[in-house]
């Protein structure tokens, strides 16, 4: 067994140069590894568990998260990619209540029946991770250290520049609000932007007439600056009501296109 990750700092970011040397790990870009060195997003994760939760976490690298957050948990799930991290993760946080799976989280995320999900994983794979987590009813929260540029999708307003696919699966099926901000520093290697928790609570089920939500999405945002009555129509072939006649793409709500979404899978008229 390894030492458990110190809540300090500075011993923090020792502790897992060690651990990826001892191991031989290096980081890759590809997978988008980037390994938390600073306590705070720790203890911020931790103000927002309670003990009744069954956690899953998606990307549970050197065990970091997994030691510190399991202790909040009846039972916690902790998957991990990189079959050398699933070892790692192993021997710092391995416990009787706690499963260490060399798996792809995303997968897990869709299905698992957990009551809440946290990650800091590669920033690349949000999108689907939330997508995931939209189609499992049994999550409840989703709490989240995304990048900036993609924390700010998440949490955009309709008609903003960020507003978008993932703005409107987010906003669609959880209440959103913006977390603590993060530095590069706090994280090894140091990436060139910033990082920000997303806080997600469950405010609405994903059913079977759901199911067309990413191709609807897909179709209408392709083309987000056009009106979106001619969008729509080359999409799903609808009369547009009269209120969104005067909207582009961009500006149309979450429930907007929940309404078009029922519409068409009741028809099955979602072209593209």
């Amino acid at each position: 067994m390894e030492a458990p990750p110190p809540l300090i700092s500075t011993e923090l970011r020792r502790w897992t140069r060690r651990l990826l040397s001892r191991y031989h790990i290096k980081p890759t870009k590809k997978l988008g590894q980037n390994f938390l060195v600073n306590a705070r997003p720790i203890r911020d994760f931790a103000k927002l568990l309670e003990k009744s939760n069954v956690i899953l976490e998606v990307g549970s690298g050197l065990g970091t998260l997994t030691y510190h957050l399991s202790k909040y948990s009846t039972k916690y799930y902790a998957v991990e990619l990189d079959p050398k991290l699933v070892l790692v993760s192993y021997k710092v946080a391995s416990n009787p209540k706690t499963h260490i799976i060399h798996a792809d989280g995303i997968l897990f995320a869709d299905t698992l029946p957990v009551d809440t999900l946290v990650s800091n994983t590669a920033f690349n794979i949000v999108g689907s991770l939330l997508e995931s987590a939209a189609r499992n009813n049994s999550i409840q929260n989703v709490y989240i250290v995304a990048q900036q540029e993609v924390a700010d999708r998440i949490n955009a307003e309709p008609g903003s520049k960020d507003y978008g696919r993932l703005t409107v699966t987010a906003k669609l099926f959880f209440r959103v609000e913006a977390g603590p901000r993060y530095p590069p520093r706090y994280f090894y290697p140091t990436p060139k932007v910033n990082a920000m928790m997303v806080i997600m609570h469950r405010k609405k089920y994903w059913s079977v007439q759901h199911w067309g939500l990413p191709k609807l999405t897909a179709c209408l945002f392709s083309q987000r600056n056009k009106l979106a009555y001619k969008v729509i129509r080359s999409c799903v072939d609808v009369d547009v009501p009269e209120t969104l006649k005067t909207k582009r793409v961009r500006e149309l709500t979450p429930e907007d296109i929940e309404g078009l979404l029922m519409w068409t899978m009741k028809n099955d008229r979602i072209h593209c």
